[in-house]
Order: structure tokens, then C-alpha cells, then sequence
């Protein structure tokens, strides 16, 4: 070896303290995921929003029965509250766009937490539409069709 080259020391990472970072962050992942599951999934949830008459379904409609409900309730979807429902178009007459509103409460006759949504384009006369609409709010019990808009 030449005196006037010197070797610099080549630090190497380690494999395995790599993949402990790794793991370690996906166990932290799963747990947070296990507990929003487990909060989303209470059994005394699930029995208050059939008791609160998570299904009932208010008969809102367009004006001219247009767009009629025939399925509401709350359902748990991949971790997330939604509500889900079956719609048909009854008239003679197609439609480009449609859209219902639901409101959100925490209880039957109770205070309004928020809204929601769901929309389609271009529903067919006697057509049935499976719609689903998330809900946001926490402590969600019960939802009732506000309005049914269809052009």
C-alpha cells in the first residue's frame, strides 16, 4: 500500500434494524386500525341504531313520486359508518341525474349532527339504484330522507 493512500472505514447499515423499523411501524398500524375498528363496531352501537329505527324510511320524494325509497339504514363498510339503501325510478321517464339527502342524527327526534349524499347519473324508468353515503359524524344513530331531486 502506497503512503500516501489512506482507507476510509465503510460503515454498514444493518439489514436487521431495517426491517425492525419496518415492523414496528406496521404493528403501530395495525393497532390503530384494530381500535378505530373496534370503536366503529360497538355491539351497544349497532343495537341503538336498530332500536332508534336505523331503517325507517320517510317517504321523500321529488314531488311527482319520480324516485321512490325503498331500503335505509346504517351499516358499517370497511370501518367507515354509511347509509346504505335501495332507490327505484317509477315514473315513465329517464333521468340524467339524481340525488338524495340524508339527514343524521343521534337519536330518533334527536339534534341534528350533519348530512349527507348520494348521486347517480342516468337512471332508467323502473330502474333500482343500490346507493351507499358515508357518515362522517360521530354518534350517528338514526337517518331520514330529506329530499329526493331528479332531472
Amino acid at each position: 500500500m502506497n503512503e500516501e493512500q489512506t482507507t476510509t472505514p465503510v460503515r454498514k447499515k444493518s439489514f436487521a434494524k431495517g426491517c425492525g423499523i419496518a415492523a414496528a411501524a406496521v404493528v403501530g398500524f395495525i393497532i390503530i386500525v384494530s381500535i378505530i375498528a373496534g370503536m366503529a363496531s360497538s355491539p351497544d352501537l349497532q343495537k341503538e341504531a336498530v332500536r332508534q329505527g336505523a331503517n325507517a324510511i320517510k317517504e321523500a320524494t321529488n314531488g311527482d313520486d319520480a324516485i321512490k325509497i325503498l331500503e335505509l339504514k346504517i351499516a358499517k363498510k370497511d370501518f367507515v359508518q354509511m347509509a346504505i339503501g335501495v332507490a327505484q325510478n317509477t315514473s315513465k321517464e329517464s333521468f340524467g341525474y339524481a340525488q338524495i339527502s340524508i339527514n343524521v342524527y343521534d337519536k330518533k327526534g334527536g339534534t341534528l349532527l350533519g348530512s349527507t349524499l348520494a348521486n347517480i347519473n342516468n337512471i332508467e324508468p323502473g330502474q333500482k339504484w343500490k346507493f351507499e353515503a358515508p357518515i362522517m359524524e360521530e354518534g350517528a344513530h338514526y337517518i331520514e330522507v330529506k329530499g329526493i331531486d331528479a332531472m
